[in-house]
């Protein structure tokens, strides 16, 4: 028993212990601590990126309608406007970006906060 005391104080004067984590464990330990929770954030970030594009689309659609009815409402003020066109181009334009205003929020809405890890 005494002899097992001994090899074991005599392991821990060695310091084995002590460099073997300080060379393996404390490294690993530093790269599961900081790795983990940046690749989580960069995967929710990839996430998130991605459905920005399919919002970016769906923008650059309505740019396109706007940038139609926009033309043919200058078309119609060079030539003598009538009130019921007008109205009518203008009722095209606030119905487009309701459109818009509402695909936004049926998406965004209902969406839960989520933390990226």
């Amino acid at each position: 028993m005494f002899l097992s005391l001994m090899g074991v104080k005599l392991i821990l004067d060695l310091d084995i212990f002590e460099s073997v984590f300080d060379r393996i464990l404390k490294p690993a330990e530093i790269l599961l601590m900081a790795g983990l929770p940046a690749i989580g954030a960069a995967i929710a970030g990839v996430r998130a990126q991605g459905e920005f594009y399919s919002s970016a689309d769906r923008s650059r659609v309505t740019a396109v309608r706007l940038t139609a009815l926009r033309d043919e409402l200058l078309a119609e003020i060079k030539d003598e406007p009538t009130f019921y066109r007008a109205s009518t181009l203008l009722h095209a334009v606030g119905r487009t970006m309701a459109s818009e205003l509402g695909s936004w929020q049926f998406i965004y809405r209902h969406r839960p906060l989520s933390l990226p890890a």
